[in-house]
């Protein structure tokens, strides 16, 4: 089959013909908008489109596209152009001003989501997201990963903590089985908090901390006593294993600070079965 091509057009000399096998994704992330990204090149990035659709009708405008991709004969599609008036849908916003931007050699991006809310189940389709965790009124908070399975290894989260938490902030696994219950390997960096006095003792300070065997929580409280968990704290969960009959395993990597200059982080990894 020939390949396809899509042209933009927001304006005199400001024009892009892509090819359809680059497109990635038509994203709906606001009101009468639509985003098409297009990976062009691995290095530099992405090519990302804006079109102004009409009120309500960004569905409408995707199958209208994705029709057009599939069943359309023609090589050269005109997706949107604002010069002269022609669009391959009549779901797009006032004729002229459809394409509002042409974002070239934008680099490869990030989901990025802000929770807010006190119990959170992250899905696979979140994979790659980093959440920057914001609960207000020291609100206890969970974060529980999905269980891992034979076909969702490789599945990542990362955290970042924006607002301190003095309820704690949690991620668990999904399950807490003894036996084949998902489980925590890997270690977490410790840095202190500057704001403490020169003569308070840190003999007992423990500064890079191993998971145990069935830890299934991290606990991420900055002010607890042998806890962690400040502002600026960021922890990466990936899944590693499956194991069917045994635990399966979410890699952790990342660095968390502490308010406790004398503590061990006995209160970071958890069993809680």
């Amino acid at each position: 089959m020939a390949a396809k091509y899509l042209y933009f057009n927001a304006a005199a000399d400001d024009a892009v013909t892509l090819p359809v096998e680059a497109l990635q994704s038509m994203n709906h992330n606001g009101a009468n908008t639509v985003v098409f990204e297009f990976l062009t090149d691995k290095v530099n990035g992405n090519v990302s489109i804006t079109i102004t659709t009409a009120t309500d009708k960004e569905k409408e405008f995707m199958e209208d596209v994705s029709n057009a991709i599939a069943f359309g004969k023609d090589q050269f599609l005109v997706v949107a152009d604002d010069e002269d008036g022609k669009y391959i849908s009549t779901n797009v916003g006032t004729s002229g001003s459809v394409v509002a931007a042409i974002g070239r050699d934008v680099g490869p991006k990030r989901k990025v989501e802000d929770v807010t809310g006190a119990t959170n189940a992250l899905t696979a389709a979140q994979s790659g997201t980093i959440f920057t965790v914001n609960v207000a009124s020291n609100a206890a908070t969970t974060l529980t990963l999905p269980a891992i399975t034979a076909t969702n290894i490789g599945t990542y989260y990362e955290f970042f903590i924006g607002t301190e938490n003095t309820g704690g902030i949690d991620i668990l696994t999904a399950s807490i089985d003894d036996t084949t219950g998902d489980v925590f390997v890997g270690a977490l960096g410790i840095g202190i908090n500057g704001a403490w006095g020169a003569s308070t003792a840190q003999d007992g300070g423990v500064f890079y901390l191993v998971a145990g065997a069935d830890d299934n929580q991290i606990n991420l409280t900055g002010t607890e006593a042998n806890g962690a968990g400040e502002v600026g704290s960021y922890v990466r969960c990936v899944a590693v294993k499956h194991d069917g009959s045994g635990h399966s395993q979410w890699q952790v990597t990342g660095w968390i600070g502490t308010d406790d200059p004398n503590g061990t982080g006995a209160q970071v990894f958890l069993n809680r079965d």
